[in-house]
């Protein structure tokens, strides 16, 4: 009787240690997958729930001037169709690059120059909706240029505190964003920003 116990008990502990194992071993994978979502899940950055049939790349983090504490930058791309080939009118792509800064000042200078290459890009095109920056909300500016064969570029920028994002949408064909797609992305962009905590 002794035995079928302590043997009962070792299998127990056998069970117990292979589901042990087994777990660490699929959250290992998927931190090694997303290792900035698993350590930064309140990035504010959309999502691919946000743009209905579309796919995403994991959010990266990429280079930054100075020390990690004083700076960062994080990128994630959404797709709908063949996304880089929206020239073709075969797909549409959604760019969103968000800047952390320890400093707001910083932020705010960064995002102004930001705003200035992009008035650049879409030289004499007047933005489709913009805000001013005041001390109670966050700074907006969408610019969207309508190109031959109906397909659309678009830009936005948006400014809060200690963060501030820049997207780009691309789109074409079938996949064409409608302007409201892009307005409720964008908004739904400065949401984020404004509920993003002050550290990520």
């Amino acid at each position: 009787m002794r035995y079928y116990q302590d043997h009962r008990s070792s299998l127990l502990l056998d069970v117990f240690g292979m589901l042990a194992f087994l777990g660490l071993g699929i959250a290992g994978q998927i931190f090694l997958l997303n290792p900035i979502g698993i350590l930064t899940p309140d990035l504010p950055m959309l999502t691919r729930e946000m743009l209905p049939n579309s796919a995403s790349t994991f959010v990266y983090e990429s280079h930054q001037f100075g020390p990690p504490s004083e700076n960062r930058a994080f990128d994630i791309t959404l797709t709908r169709g063949h996304g880089e080939r929206w020239l073709s009118n075969e797909g549409a792509e959604v760019s969103q690059k968000v800047f952390w800064y320890a400093k707001p000042e910083e932020a705010v200078l960064a995002w102004q120059g930001s705003e200035l290459e992009v008035k650049d890009d879409f030289s004499n095109i007047p933005p489709v909706i913009s805000k001013h920056l005041d001390e109670n909300s966050p700074a907006f500016s969408l610019y969207c240029s309508d190109e031959p064969n109906n397909r659309r570029i678009c830009a936005y920028l948006s400014y809060w505190k200690h963060w501030y994002t820049e997207i780009w949408f691309w789109s074409g064909g079938d996949n064409y964003l409608s302007l409201a797609e892009v307005q409720k992305l964008s908004f739904q962009a400065t949401e984020l920003l404004v509920a993003a905590p002050d550290q990520p």
